[in-house]
C-alpha cells in the first residue's frame, strides 16, 4: 500500500473516531478550510466553520455506532484523490428513545497540502434513514 494510500486511509479511520469522542479540534485538522459537504435533502454545507457549527449544535450525549465502513475505491492523482465509501452508522441518543440508523454512499475528494497532509475538500454524503 502506497504511504498516501495510507495516510487517506488514516484520515478517515482518524475522523470516525474523532466523531465518535465529538472531537472538533482534530476533525477542523481532516478538513480544508473551504471544504463543502453534499447532503440528500439538505442545503450544502460550505466551510469548516459552518461544519463546526452544526457539529457542535447536536444534542450532547448521544452515541455514534458505525456498524459497517467500506472503502470501496480510492484513486490518487498527484495532489488530488477521490474516495467512494459504504457507511452504516446507528445514532443514539443517550436516553430512552429509539436511534436512528442510517447508511449509504460517500463520494470525497481529498487534496494534498503542502505540507503533505491529506484534507477532506469536498464530501457528497448520501446517507439516508434506513430499518435494517
Amino acid at each position: 500500500m502506497s504511504d498516501d494510500r495510507q495516510a487517506i486511509m488514516q484520515l478517515f479511520s482518524t475522523w470516525l473516531d474523532a466523531s465518535k469522542r465529538r472531537d472538533m479540534t482534530t476533525l477542523r485538522t481532516l478538513m480544508a478550510e473551504d471544504i463543502v459537504f453534499l447532503r440528500a435533502g439538505h442545503s450544502p454545507m460550505i466551510g469548516a466553520d459552518a461544519f463546526a457549527k452544526e457539529f457542535e449544535s447536536a444534542p450532547s450525549g448521544f452515541e455514534l455506532n458505525i456498524r459497517d465502513w467500506q472503502q470501496k475505491e480510492i484513486h490518487i492523482e498527484g495532489s488530488l484523490a477521490y474516495c467512494w465509501t459504504f457507511l452504516s452508522l446507528e445514532i443514539l441518543p443517550g436516553n430512552a428513545s429509539p436511534g436512528r440508523r442510517m447508511e449509504g454512499q460517500i463520494l470525497s475528494i481529498l487534496r494534498k497540502l503542502e505540507d503533505g497532509r491529506w484534507v477532506l475538500s469536498r464530501d457528497a454524503n448520501m446517507l439516508m434513514p434506513t430499518t435494517s
